[in-house]
């Protein structure tokens, strides 16, 4: 048996273990549109910022290839599958041939169409490359941008304040930063955060042209108010999208990104998909979406590789999480965040620290930590098991007597994912 991963991260390494430990003797090869080895995405902006070594990336050991014999291919990017004839076809014209294969491309970043994207000293910010050629320009930068308000955006401009001699303006097009996953009273305490260590936000507003220089390098943006800020330097992170092109003309079923069963399986046989790209279950909505964070891509990974080896594993579902430690402030979200008719919100104010807890009838659907985050592991887990709250348990969750709960409740902090 011919096992292809397409992907070298979290979601294609937990589907190459999963394999490896049903199925001693199959060929597992790894394809990797990256130079480097596996490693953990969400530190690029530590690394940025100098918080972490190239070193500290890397969250497998180059053992591990060798210990599940796999056999990994790095700067191999995968330019089609040809489903019918159990193929891919790599950027060099090369084909492999699969008895089963993974899609875990993960997402690629949306850069939108407006003039000046192709000047020198424009950046994404989702890979390790990005990091490092967003270094490679900083000492020509005093004035950096940074095009969204989102979590990619917001991890950019934090590490770039790290970094020091730089400053940086977000600009965010909706009227707050975090405007996905805070509520206004979350987003306003991060925005006077961010601006009392310096960093500008202009929220309700966007570029739209990037001007080059006679050099071809970065000189201002111009924003839809017609303000112009000038910089040398501008990092695109208004988000991601699933990394489909490569399925063009497959045959597998996509919406905004792959669609898969209960088993992490395509609607062709012998394909499946995880991570950032499959649209999987989503507990608390009752519907197959995206769900682009770890945790989920590895559980994706987990259930798709076995199922590749010939289990029958059910994907339970995961919800929206976010963790985001900038700022020098501790920020996570969890299930459903912003209000909505059929849900109950309750708020709590201690000092610096914001709890919003968000209920559908009796059960937990979503809560917002700000300050003090100790709790996100209870409410995640309480979130996920979607169990149905008396009163006395409801009033412990907002009174924030989360310990006792967890022993009346009897779960384990390894519920949570």
């Amino acid at each position: 048996m011919r096992y292809l991963v397409i992907g070298n991260s979290y979601g294609g390494l937990a589907a190459a273990e999963a394999i490896r430990k049903r199925d001693e003797a199959g060929d597992i090869v790894v394809l990797s549109n990256e130079r480097h080895e596996a490693y953990g995405r969400p530190l690029i902006s530590y690394y940025l910022g100098g918080e972490v070594s190239g070193h500290s990336m890397y969250y497998r050991p180059s053992s591990f290839y060798q210990d599940y014999r796999v056999d990994v291919r790095i700067n191999s990017p995968v330019k089609a599958i040809l489903a019918q004839d159990h193929e891919v076809v790599l950027a060099d014209d090369s084909h492999l041939c699969y008895d089963r294969v993974l899609v875990a491309t993960g997402g690629k970043p949306f850069v939108p169409p407006m003039t000046g994207t192709d000047a020198r000293g424009v950046f994404t910010f989702t890979t390790w490359k990005d990091a490092d050629d967003i270094m490679t320009w900083l000492p020509k930068v005093q004035e950096a941008v940074v095009i969204g308000g989102g979590l990619i955006g917001l991890s950019a401009a934090d590490a770039l304040r790290h970094r020091g001699g730089v400053q940086v303006s977000v600009v965010e097009m909706l009227p707050r930063v975090l405007g996905l996953a805070l509520d206004e009273e979350g987003s306003s305490r991060l925005e006077n955060r961010m601006q009392e260590l310096g960093t500008r936000v202009i929220t309700d507003d966007s570029v739209v042209e990037i001007v080059q220089n006679e050099e071809g390098a970065v000189d201002r943006v111009v924003l839809k108010s017609g303000r112009e800020i000038f910089c040398q330097m501008v990092v695109i992170a208004i988000g991601v999208r699933p990394a489909v092109d490569l399925l063009k003309d497959s045959g597998i079923r996509l919406n905004r990104g792959v669609a898969v069963d209960e088993h992490m399986k395509t609607n062709l046989p012998d394909v499946y998909a995880a991570g950032d790209v499959a649209e999987a279950k989503d507990i608390i909505n009752q519907d197959n979406r995206i769900i682009a964070i770890l945790p989920v891509a590895y559980e994706h990974g987990m259930i798709a590789g076995a199922n590749m080896a010939g289990d029958r594993l059910r994907y339970s579902g995961g919800i929206a999480m976010n963790s985001m430690p900038k700022f020098e402030m501790s920020v996570m979200t969890m299930g459903l965040t912003l209000d909505q008719p059929d849900l109950e919100a309750v708020r709590r104010f201690h000092g610096a620290n914001y709890r919003k807890f968000l209920f559908r009838e009796d059960r937990l659907v979503g809560a917002i930590l700000i300050g003090d985050t100790q709790a996100a592991g209870v409410l995640t887990a309480l979130i996920k098991k979607q169990e149905r709250l008396n009163r006395m348990m409801r009033e412990r969750i907002i009174a924030g007597e989360y310990s006792s709960l967890m022993v009346e409740k009897k779960l384990a902090w390894n519920a949570v994912s």
